[in-house]
């Protein structure tokens, strides 16, 4: 019995003391306009990353989009695992998408659409929720196929608490509401930070005390890296954007 004690409890100091990180990658607003090359030079820089476990594209990924299956095939071609794409129907494609769609307020009968999205280590869980604007439905077309959730607040909050619930460390909001209603929305729900599309002026802020808001546009040939931290028991984020 002791010799168990002092192993589980070497074990767990070990673990305290461990090392660990998560590092997302958010291509944001890429707008492509030349398809070819840009996904040859995007695809180089994300390919010399280390550590990355998640390549996460969100926003207007091609400049002129003509359809569903030129974004799918797109997205393919890079090294995408997380797509957030605002110039996307939600039709069923004719190609099958080697990533995951994510949007907790949008669901679709013909799509597998992931409401949350969590990464496990040895050391920590961090989630990732995604939350569409109204704005979607006025600028683009969206399939009579998937229905959009308006009461988005009420729908972050209750994945945020099942979150917590299921002992996830950090909850990060990929968002493209406005800087005001994201900080509404982290008053109220246990959100860690933001990763937005929509914020002009600064990369990087506080929402409030005790949340951050991280923000890119990639049209201008750069992304976000989110560097997620695990050391001696305590949890660190550290944002830089990378250019390409």
């Amino acid at each position: 019995m002791n010799k168990l004690f002092i192993f589980l409890l070497f074990l767990t100091i070990n673990i305290l003391n461990a090392l660990d990180e998560i590092d997302l990658n958010f291509v944001n607003e890429p707008q492509f306009t030349n398809l070819e090359s840009d996904i040859k030079k995007l695809n180089t820089v994300l390919s010399a990353q280390k550590n990355a476990h998640l390549n996460i594209f969100a926003g207007k990924i091609i400049k002129q989009n003509h359809s569903d299956s030129l974004l799918i095939d797109t997205l393919n071609k890079l090294k995408c695992n997380l797509a957030v794409p605002v110039d996307f129907t939600f039709e069923k494609p004719k190609l099958k998408p080697k990533f995951k769609i994510l949007s907790s307020n949008i669901s679709a009968s013909n799509l597998n659409i992931y409401k949350t999205y969590t990464i496990k280590t040895d050391s920590m869980k961090i989630a990732l929720i995604a939350v569409y604007t109204p704005d979607v439905l006025v600028y683009g077309k969206i399939s009579s196929n998937a229905k959009f959730d308006y009461d988005f607040f009420k729908k972050i909050r209750n994945k945020a608490n099942e979150l917590k619930k299921k002992g996830v460390d950090k909850i990060i909001l990929v968002s493209n509401l406005s800087k005001t209603i994201d900080k509404k929305i982290t008053m109220n729900t246990p959100i860690d930070a933001v990763l937005s599309f929509d914020y002009k002026k600064r990369d990087s802020g506080w929402l409030s005390k005790n949340v951050k808001f991280y923000s890119v546009l990639s049209y201008k040939r750069k992304f976000g890296k989110l560097k997620i931290i695990y050391n001696k028991g305590k949890i660190k984020l550290r944002w830089a954007t990378v250019k390409f």
